[in-house]
């Protein structure tokens, strides 16, 4: 399967959320700070909207609740991801669904439709071609590849 790094940095979709954020930030070659992260990754902002973001994978995630869970206005968010990450919040939550789904699809039985409800996606063929260009292969395809 094609890695779904696209722009942003690498996100291998397991582990803490701080050492998530870490492991992009080094993949990336971004600049380091002496305390080793760059100064937007040193936002507790930034933290706190990756969580949330994680939190709320599955709901209806728009920049302006994202703003308000952490405080910050929709662009300062978008901007503090650009800086961060080198994405937007929109291609990162997408990365997040579609790794999660992927974890869904190694293991568990769930059928595809449901997997695709569950990380967020109301439409199945929406999702399947998400899934498709971020991956390589459509969902059905990935179980399968993990089954045999």
């Amino acid at each position: 399967a094609r890695s779904f790094v696209g722009r942003c940095r690498k996100d291998h979709g397991d582990g803490a959320v701080l050492s998530l954020v870490g492991m992009l930030m080094r993949l990336s070659g971004a600049p380091q700070s002496k305390g080793g992260s760059t100064p937007a990754s040193d936002d507790p902002r930034f933290l706190r909207a990756v969580d949330y973001i994680e939190a709320t994978l599955a709901e209806d995630l728009r920049m302006v609740k994202i703003g308000a869970a952490v405080g910050m206005s929709e662009s300062s968010v978008a901007r503090m991801f650009r800086k961060a990450l080198r994405c937007t919040v929109l291609q990162y939550v997408q990365r997040r669904r579609i790794a999660r789904a992927a974890e869904l699809l190694r293991t568990s039985k769930m059928p595809v439709i449901e997997i695709a409800a569950s990380v967020g996606y109301d439409n199945p063929q929406y999702f399947a071609t998400l899934f498709r260009g971020l991956m390589g292969t459509s969902p059905t395809a990935y179980r399968r590849g993990f089954r045999s």
